[in-house]
């Protein structure tokens, strides 16, 4: 409001959230110690940065260009959990971003993410304090972080696992089947029908990513449908021309004796309908 755009223009403000969901998505996490009051100082830190073309001003920079425009800047100095960042225009912004990309509270949400992604839910501290010093010592290298992740034993435990989001778990079975997709076949409608719509998830936050939110009995209702039509599309495509199913799919080299038939029903689609059903398709 009083930046030089903003006193000829009674109804400029500020995107406020914008600033928390940097703070609240992207870097310190919910519980990173911030309060309103440094929403709102992080937000004015923020103006003056706008988006070519999404609206007639300004002309001259290409459709999706960041720009920085001194004229919507709110001019002062920004204090943001106690620490001030004197005026700087463009440069105030750009450094409170920096300051928040190298917080321990940053370094700890992003750690705890990538270990919820990959390990389990409910990781073993052990791992997200590993990822953390990384993410510290070499100023948030993802490579490092990766790397890490992988040689981690707490990554590879038996007894961990993850529940498939509905993404994961349809890949899985045109992997585990080999089958290719056809020139008929609709990845955004697949998505749609498993209840994760192609790039439309439900908040900033995106997808959900632990299996409460996935196991619940419309998803797995969803998934049995999709299953039945997928197995019985592949099976009539494939006609005469296919071994038994046994042998086709190596189900006996991936699934436990508790889930594994003592013998196969009379419809081989049935029988990997079900597999793909069961607990050890489902979790990664």
């Amino acid at each position: 409001p009083n930046s030089r755009q903003g006193k000829s223009n009674k109804r400029a403000g500020i995107n406020e959230n914008l600033a928390r969901e940097i703070l609240e998505l992207h870097t310190l996490s919910i519980d990173g110690g911030y309060s309103q009051a440094d929403i709102i100082e992080f937000a004015k830190a923020l103006t003056g940065w706008r988006v070519a073309g999404l609206n007639p001003w300004p002309k001259a920079e290409p459709p999706g260009a960041a720009k920085f425009h001194t004229a919507f800047h709110e001019p002062g100095t920004r204090t943001i959990m106690t620490r001030r960042f004197p005026p700087g225009q463009e440069v105030q912004g750009k450094n409170i971003i920096k300051w928040l990309a190298n917080h321990s509270e940053t370094a700890g949400h992003i750690a705890r993410k990538l270990a919820v992604h990959f390990i389990s839910d409910a990781p073993p501290p052990s791992a997200v304090s590993k990822l953390k010093t990384v993410f510290l010592s070499t100023r948030g290298n993802l490579k490092s972080l990766y790397e890490t992740l992988l040689e981690m034993e707490e990554t590879w435990a038996p007894d961990i696992r993850k529940f498939k989001t509905p993404w994961e778990w349809a890949i899985s079975m045109f992997r585990y089947v080999g089958a290719q997709l056809g020139p008929n076949f609709s990845t955004i409608e697949m998505c749609e029908q498993l209840g994760q719509p192609l790039w439309q998830p439900g908040s900033p936050a995106g997808w959900p990513d632990v299996a409460e939110d996935w196991a619940t009995a419309d998803n797995m209702v969803r998934r049995i449908n999709f299953a039945y039509t997928f197995t019985n599309h592949m099976f009539a495509a494939a006609g005469q021309n296919r071994p038994p199913a046994k042998r086709t799919f190596g189900l006996d080299l991936v699934f436990t004796e508790a889930t594994r038939p003592t013998s196969f029903s009379s419809k081989e689609a049935d029988d990997l309908m079900l597999y793909f059903m069961s607990p050890e398709f489902l979790y990664r």
